[in-house]
């Protein structure tokens, strides 16, 4: 049971960083560039934005449940261990930023992309979804780094 969490809980990892990578390195180096065509881009936009906040919203719950269940599958009950090892510390970094970046999803990033959707690309609307999707790839890269390391020890 724990190896089949464990790949659920990887292959959702895998999707949100996949994502962030896309959104906030790709995608913004193109934009910065300015290498897409505005109607291009709107079409890409509507498109992508109809399909992908179910599809992040549901790897993000499947990434966290599956992170809580291991974790409580390895203390045991003896969540002490969570304040007082390298191990536990790391992983509540990971929990907290894990928290942040799905508030910063939940409460910013699904209400500017409806505002897109509805409004079409407002550059303010656009700029604020570029800097959410980078807050949000930062914090997914100090998940990832807090958890390789916690693995590691």
């Amino acid at each position: 049971m724990y190896g089949v969490i464990s790949i659920l809980h990887a292959v959702s990892w895998s999707i949100v960083f996949g994502y962030y990578f896309f959104w906030g390195v790709i995608l913004a180096i193109a934009r910065g560039k300015k290498d897409l065509d505005v109607k291009i881009e709107n079409e890409f936009m509507k498109g992508t934005l109809n399909v992908l906040p179910p599809v992040m919203a549901v790897s993000w719950i499947v990434a966290l449940a599956t992170g809580v269940w291991k974790t409580a599958t390895i203390v045991r009950g003896s969540w002490s261990i969570m304040y007082s090892t390298t191990w536990g510390w790391l992983v509540t970094v990971g929990f907290a930023a894990t928290i942040a970046a799905i508030l910063v999803g939940v409460t910013q990033m699904i209400p500017t992309c409806k505002a897109i959707l509805a409004y079409g690309r407002g550059e303010t609307l656009f700029k604020r979804l570029a800097t959410l999707e980078r807050i949000n790839f930062s914090l997914v890269i100090v998940i990832m780094v807090v958890m390789l390391l916690a693995w590691a020890y």
